[in-house]
C-alpha cells in the first residue's frame, strides 16, 4: 500500500470519528433539553404544590418542609440582595421606598424582587 492509500485511508478514519463525535454531541444535546424540560416541569410541579398547601388543600409533611426551606432560602436571598445593594452604592443600609407590591392575582403583598407569589404563586411582573 502506498502512503497516498494510507492517507486516505487515515483521512476516511478521521472523518468517521468526527461524524461518531457530532453524533455523541448531538445526543448529549437532545438529553440536556429534555432535562431541562424536566426540571421546568418540576419547579411548576413545585408551584402548584405550594399553591395547594397554602389554600390547604394539600397537606403533606414532606412537601410542606420543602416548602419551608425554599421560604427560608427565598429569605435569606433577600437579605443578600439588600446587603449587595448596600454594598454596591457605598451607603449604608436604607430602606427602599417600594420594596413591596400586591400580587395581581390575590393580592397579598408580595416583595418586589419576588418572581412569584408567595401566597397563590403566581408569576409577578
Amino acid at each position: 500500500m502506498d502512503w497516498l492509500e494510507k492517507a486516505k485511508q487515515a483521512v476516511a478514519g478521521i472523518g468517521r470519528e468526527v461524524g461518531r463525535q457530532a453524533d455523541v454531541l448531538g445526543l448529549h444535546n437532545e438529553i440536556g433539553k429534555l432535562q431541562e424540560e424536566i426540571d421546568r416541569n418540576y419547579a411548576e410541579a413545585g408551584r402548584r404544590a405550594r399553591q395547594l398547601v397554602r389554600k390547604r388543600q394539600l397537606l403533606d409533611e414532606e412537601i410542606r418542609t420543602i416548602l419551608k426551606r425554599i421560604d427560608e432560602a427565598e429569605a435569606q436571598i433577600m437579605e443578600l440582595r439588600k446587603q449587595l445593594r448596600d454594598s454596591e452604592s457605598g451607603a449604608g443600609p436604607a430602606p427602599a421606598p417600594d420594596s413591596h407590591h400586591q400580587c395581581g392575582q390575590c393580592g397579598a403583598n408580595v416583595a418586589a424582587d419576588t418572581r412569584f407569589c408567595p401566597n397563590c404563586g403566581a408569576r409577578q411582573t
